[in-house]
């Protein structure tokens, strides 16, 4: 829905500043729902003035779009340096805790001039690392002003699923202990290298979340400070007025630790780039590297859309001869998918027992478009394309449509699918869901559909409640309901 550039701030005198400009996608500005959202994260955005926050430099509308101007981070998100290392030492883990609960603590707290503010999106994507070790929080498009006018809508999940707590899942509120929770649930994450209520599904994920299914952090992470292990697990407590109360009384109860120290060896963790490894026949094997040891060896590109051709990036070349190897294994991988793709067919759908997953019937000449390009994952404000690309985003058709059959393979030709969508559909306690009109059983139900609109129903028996929802291609969106039942 919206997309990211890096761009030059110009000014008298020979002024330069490079930026980073969100804009809303064409496709969108008649959207009047989203363009408001914007705005708020626009408003929110500016008032807060936090070196632990990404600051908005300029707001503005250029050729018919709306756009952010904000400051541009050379480095990196949490969830890229995740793929760097399987976790985090103790000490950069308390770092980030630090940046954050300031972060947190000054949004939170409000002043005459601006109302308090809640995040709703803590999460490894919205935080980013700087060169210099700096640890910033990006996006506040869905944040939320203690005390305005705007609510989320019935039955719309906002946020990150293994991240939200537990009362925004059951009743839709978010305090600041929520942000307090999301950010427990990310710490855990550095400090572990792996999500405390993580299941098989989404639906498992909310359900842990609820009932507060999860590991003992000390039994994963035997080193860790017991200060540090007391604070996230204080922070994940299901029951908000058992968490830890605020932001400051999270800073107030870190473990002491030598900030610049931490700062430094975070910084060189960012900065921390590695040829592609390449092991020579007969050679000795390749030693596994330690958990704190880089995993993703591809050149680091600075957490910012950019033009710049591949050449510039420092690429690492191999060998010759791993050339050979490298082009033999491709030519051997192509050869067995052709394969595959002339002699198999499309085999049935898995289906859990806790979903089902049925497309929307339409009257069979109504196609499906295919999708121009791929929708967005994680939104960040400064988010890292693919080098040498330019971001584009799918905004799907108007109406819905249903999602073709596979067709059937001969031995000769076959053509690609188009990228379907999907719809979760959660009610609470129980109840019947529909969409558009159809009974689609009861809930949870994990429809398959193409990109549209959709009117979905929920009730015990018979519709009670409804919404119209926008699916775009490939995207995953959660919704739930509260059933009112006698």
């Amino acid at each position: 829905m919206a997309e990211t550039f890096e761009a030059l701030r110009r000014g008298p005198a020979g002024f330069e500043q490079r930026v980073c400009i969100k804009r809303i996608l064409p496709a969108f500005e008649s959207d009047q729902e989203f363009v408001a959202a914007f705005l708020r994260e626009a408003t929110t955005s500016a008032q807060l003035r936090h070196t632990n926050i990404v600051q908005v430099l300029d707001f503005g509308v250029a050729d018919g779009s709306h756009y952010l101007a904000l400051e541009l981070i050379d480095g990196m998100d949490l969830r890229k340096l995740s793929t760097h290392v399987d976790r985090l030492s103790a000490d950069l883990v308390t770092l980030v805790a630090i940046d954050l609960a300031s972060a947190l603590h000054h949004a939170h707290s409000g002043s005459n001039a601006r109302p308090s503010v809640v995040h709703r999106d803590i999460s490894p994507s919205n935080v980013l690392v700087s060169l210099a070790g700096e640890v910033k929080l990006v996006d506040f498009g869905i944040a939320k002003a203690l005390g305005g006018t705007h609510l989320t809508a019935t039955g719309t999940i906002k946020g990150k699923i293994p991240y939200l707590p537990p009362e925004y899942i059951e009743r839709g509120s978010f305090e600041p202990q929520g942000d307090l929770f999301s950010l427990g649930v990310m710490l855990f994450e550095l400090l572990s290298g792996q999500r405390p209520f993580d299941g098989e599904s989404d639906l498992d994920t909310i359900r842990r979340i609820a009932a507060g299914t999860r590991p003992e952090l000390k039994a994963l992470c035997k080193d860790a400070p017991d200060e540090l292990v007391r604070c996230i697990e204080g922070l994940i407590v299901i029951e908000p007025a058992q968490r830890i109360a605020s932001a400051a009384a999270l800073l107030d109860a870190l473990p002491m630790i030598s900030v610049p120290i931490a700062r430094r060896q975070l910084s060189e963790l960012v900065r921390l780039p590695a040829p592609v490894p390449f092991v020579d026949a007969g050679s000795a094997p390749t030693q596994h590297a330690p958990s704190s040891a880089p995993r993703d060896h591809r050149p680091h590109v600075a957490t910012r859309t950019s033009v710049r051709p591949a050449t510039s990036l420092g690429t690492h070349l191999p060998s010759r001869r791993a050339l050979y190897v490298l082009l033999a294994a491709v030519a051997l991988t192509l050869s067995t998918l052709a394969a595959f793709l002339i002699a198999g067919s499309p085999g049935p759908r898995q289906v859990d027992d806790q979903t089902v997953e049925t497309p929307i019937a339409q009257p069979p000449d109504v196609k499906s478009p295919q999708p121009t390009s791929p929708s967005s994952g994680e939104p960040t404000a400064n988010a890292e394309p693919t080098a040498g690309a330019v971001p584009t985003t799918d905004a799907g058709p108007a109406t819905p449509v249903a999602e073709p059959a596979p067709p059937e393979r001969t031995a000769t030709t076959s053509s690609p699918k188009a990228r379907s969508s999907e719809l979760r559909v959660v009610a609470i306690p129980f109840g019947d869901v529909w969409i558009n009109g159809r009974h689609m059983g009861h809930a949870p139900v994990n429809a398959r559909l193409s990109p549209g609109s959709y009117v979905v129903a929920v009730g015990d028996g018979e519709p009670a409640q409804r919404r119209t929802l926008r699916l775009s291609a490939g995207e995953v969106q959660n919704v739930v309901f509260r059933v009112e039942t006698e």
